[in-house]
């Protein structure tokens, strides 16, 4: 096909805004066309099918390139800075999405932190509760023996003390608790 049929073609896809097609079609005019004005023209129309293809780089790329062949493009000077303004608000765009994904994870970590220091605290609570509960049945089991060792020594009037022993279930002799223990999943 001849360079003027690649270019006519390039401008019927971009009319049924078949802007691919287009791009590529005004791509193979630039490399065929004989003189700069016409190359520049061709160039021209690939940035313009690419910028509404949302191919925001390649636009920039075949601005350019239509400002190497006629520098004095006005038109193609005003798309190129046009194509860069779109590519920076897109870079900020992907930028702020970046930071507020970075920020929500940022606050599910603090979150779970927070979560795990919570039941930590809940796990130590609920074991000095145990301990208390466990410590006050040994002062009842106390008091209890105390008060029976009373009751004996009323009983007795005037007889000697009879020592009890208190049942243990370890080697330092603490009393057995009577409360059973509570389990981790309440």
């Amino acid at each position: 096909m001849a360079a003027q049929a690649f270019y006519n073609s390039g401008n019927a896809h971009y009319e049924q805004q078949q802007y691919a097609e287009a791009a590529q079609a005004h791509a193979q005019a630039a490399q065929n066309l004989p003189n700069a004005p016409q190359r520049a023209n061709a160039y021209y129309n690939q940035g313009n099918a690419l910028l509404k293809a949302r191919k925001i780089e390649e636009s920039i790329a075949a601005y350019k390139n239509a400002l190497r062949q006629n520098p004095n493009d006005a038109d193609a000077k005003y798309n190129l800075a046009y194509a860069q303004k779109l590519k920076q608000q897109q870079q900020n765009k992907d930028q702020n999405q970046n930071q507020q994904q970075q920020g929500q994870n940022q606050d599910q970590n603090q979150q779970q932190q927070q979560q795990g220091q919570n039941q930590g605290q809940n796990q130590g609570q609920n074991q000095n509760q145990q301990q208390q509960g466990q410590n006050q049945n040994q002062d009842q089991n106390q008091q209890q023996q105390q008060g029976q060792n009373q009751n004996q020594t009323n009983n007795s009037k005037g007889k000697t003390k009879i020592k009890t022993k208190t049942k243990t279930n370890n080697s330092k002799g603490k009393p057995k608790s009577r409360r059973a223990r509570r389990t981790q999943g309440r």
